[in-house]
Order: C-alpha cells, then structure tokens, then sequence
C-alpha cells in the first residue's frame, strides 16, 4: 500500500484558500527571505502524524484521517467565503477543521513540550532536593528493573538543581494529545457565537503556521499557572483565517452564525495579529503584503521563546 508520508501541518485545500493558482508567497523567518512557493511544499514535514505501533511498525492512519475531516470542511469554506448560511452538520464539521487548525501545527507541539518540560523540572527540584531522597528513588528504581543505574545520588542533585537536561515526549504521546484536545476544543467552538468577517474588495487575509489565535479581552490580566489567555477566558475572540477573503471569530457561549463586513484597518489589524504569530511560515496570495506586515509584526527580529511558560 502506497502511504503519503509527506504531511501537511497546513492542509493543501486551506493554502490554496491564499493561493493564486497552487502558489502562495511566505516570509521565512528561518532564512529571513520572501519567496514565492507551491503549497505541495509549503507547512509539510515527512511523516509528522505517523506514530509506533505495539509491533514496532510505522502507522500513517491519521493522516488520511485528517484528509477525510479537510474533505467535509471544505464546502464549509466554500459557503462561508460567499456569504451563505451553514448548516448545523456544516458547522459542525468547520468546527473540527478550525480545532484541528490549533493542535496540529509544530508550534503546538513545541509549545506544550516547552512547558511539560520546565513544569517537569520544576517538580525534580521541589520534590528531589537532597541525595537522601534520590539515594532512595534509585535504589527503588533498581529493584524494580534489576539494573543499576549509571548515576550517582550527588551528580542527579547537580544535574537537578543545573536544569542542564531536557525532558522529551515520544511524538506518540503528542500526537495522541492532539487528538484528544482537538476533540475538546471543537465542541467547545461548536457552541460559540461565530462571525464570518469580510475584508472590503481589493484587501485581503493573511495566514501562518500559527493560523489560530486568542485575542485577550480588554484589561486581562495572567493568572493561573501557566498566566495564558484560553479559550474559554470570557469575553476572548478566537481568530481564524480561513481564506483570504474570510476569517472566521469565535466569541463566548451562544448560537449564532452571521457575516460581517470589516473596514481596511480592521483587516491590518487582524493581519498584523496573524503575521506576529507566525513560528516560520507567514503566508499569502501577495508578496507587497506580507512585506508591508512583517516589519510592522516585529518578526523580521531575531529570537522567540516559548510561547508557554510555568513560573
């Protein structure tokens, strides 16, 4: 059986949505370079959504998978884009597409792999703070394997206390939370008031490989242990570009479903937004317009941290 092994984090029928033909324009923040780009090669990585089976061998279900629920939102699209009323089932199935938008991209990935491993860090040092305590773990740990670990208590508190090591989830894992939080967040944006924004003619949206967003409501301030602004944070706007020509809010709890004209500075703002999110990839139909939102984005600067953090 041929299986696709290249894996678009962005799925080819969203970037042909800013595309002219099968091209897009992206701004690289890698190379710092525009260039203009087949969406074939764009957002992909070789077997992203592959994971281990119990027999050892490499399973690429998932990605057809993801094909089936790309297949079903994409009429969504269609009907959005022009103005026309959803369906529940339709709106429903946008609803997975959008989530599956939030949790399938690398950056999700790194994001959460950031912070499991500075909150793992954090419980090492708390909780194995003297080498009593980790004399004891490892002398639990070899009766439990039968095999001597290669560490002594005093290098383990070093390398505790030093943070000098990294904790790294096997993609199986990542790939199995994607699926679960996806599941979550589309039946919470399945139940939020949506608006379909419109740019005036002759404007346009942007995406990225960051394609979702949270805007925080006015006078948010962090709180909690990871002091991020969520989904279900009252009065936060959820932002979606769908194509170029529509980007979808999500608002808190309700039924509606409605369309909306935006004015040209409205459009910037959101696409300034859009731009300042972007991992490596911002993406669209123009290479003026990216070039006119990446500076005013800040991300032809050098350097970004983790996007989440445990203090």
């Amino acid at each position: 059986m041929n299986e696709p092994k290249r894996h678009h984090y962005l799925p080819q029928m969203y970037l042909r949505g800013f595309a002219e033909g099968e091209r897009v324009w992206v701004y690289d923040r890698d190379k710092s370079e525009y260039r203009e780009q087949g969406i074939v090669n764009t957002a992909v990585q070789r077997d992203y959504y592959a994971v281990v089976d119990s027999s050892g061998a490499t399973n690429r279900d998932l990605e057809g998978i993801l094909a089936g629920i790309e297949g079903k939102a994409a009429d969504a699209i269609r009907l959005a884009d022009e103005r026309a009323t959803l369906s529940e089932e339709q709106r429903a199935g946008l609803a997975v597409f959008v989530a599956l938008l939030k949790v399938r991209t690398p950056n999700f990935e790194k994001s959460f792999a950031d912070a499991q491993d500075q909150l793992f860090k954090k419980v090492l040092k708390a909780t194995m703070n003297s080498e009593e305590r980790i004399a004891a773990s490892i002398a639990a740990y070899e009766r439990a394997k039968g095999k001597k670990l290669p560490l002594a208590p005093k290098e383990l508190l070093d390398l505790f206390r030093g943070g000098q090591f990294r904790i790294e989830a096997h993609r199986n894992q990542s790939v199995a939370l994607m699926i679960e939080l996806s599941s979550e967040f589309a039946l919470l944006l399945a139940q939020m008031d949506w608006v379909f924004a419109h740019p005036p003619d002759g404007f346009q949206f942007v995406t990225s490989d960051v394609p979702f967003g949270i805007i925080p409501p006015k006078d948010w301030k962090p709180e909690g242990l990871l002091g991020g602004v969520g989904m279900l944070t009252p009065g936060a706007v959820k932002t979606i570009p769908l194509t170029r020509r529509t980007l979808l809010l999500a608002f808190d709890k309700g039924d509606i479903t409605r369309h909306a004209a935006i004015t040209e500075a409205v459009v910037r703002e959101f696409n300034i937004a859009t731009t300042a999110r972007t991992e490596r990839f911002a993406i669209g139909t123009d290479r003026s317009l990216l070039e006119s939102l990446v500076p005013a984005a800040g991300i032809n600067k050098p350097g970004t941290g983790p996007r989440m953090r445990v203090d």
